[in-house]
């Protein structure tokens, strides 16, 4: 089953909550028992117009660290602020009618990993933000309701074994 804002569910409810993302060749999959949980991953290639892209999904204290980063490090921010924004809504189950800038998530590589600041229902105490290990060329984030120390499994799978 899927809820009006997309987000997927076992008939019935029940406390197993899970949230799937992929991107190019890569799945990953987001498991709980009993707490909302949202996961995202992107391919890291900046797109053409990345420039407005950060002014529509950016705060703008995410704006603000965004330009003050070096030249290199750019890509890296750009998909660690996506990736924690798609999971951090879907994680909450409404999608994008959740706006993008109404919330701010960290972007620096060497800074901790989290959900600042929520202005739209003050969330940002309830919920954990986790880069995922992926493969280069890949960003990845979970988010999870509650304060838990998230576990993280790797299976890898050849979807096209016996193909």
């Amino acid at each position: 089953m899927y809820s009006v804002y997309g987000k997927p569910s076992l008939e019935g409810g029940g406390r197993l909550q899970f949230n799937l993302s992929h991107s190019g060749n890569l799945g990953i999959a987001g498991i709980s028992l009993g707490r909302d949980v949202g996961i995202d991953v992107e391919r890291t290639r900046l797109p053409d117009r990345v420039e407005e892209l950060v002014r529509t999904i950016f705060s703008r204290r995410e704006r603000l660290e965004f330009e003050s980063l070096k030249n290199e490090d750019v890509c890296g921010a750009f998909f660690r602020g996506w990736t924690r924004k798609e999971a951090y809504i879907k994680g909450r189950g409404l999608g994008l009618s959740i706006p993008l800038a109404s919330f701010d998530v960290s972007l620096a590589a060497d800074a901790p990993v989290l959900l600042l600041a929520d202005r739209d229902v003050g969330e940002s105490k309830n919920w954990v933000l986790v880069d995922l290990p992926v493969p280069p060329g890949y960003a990845a984030a979970l988010a999870i309701q509650g304060r838990p120390k998230p576990r993280i499994k790797r299976f890898n799978v050849d979807l096209t074994a016996g193909v």
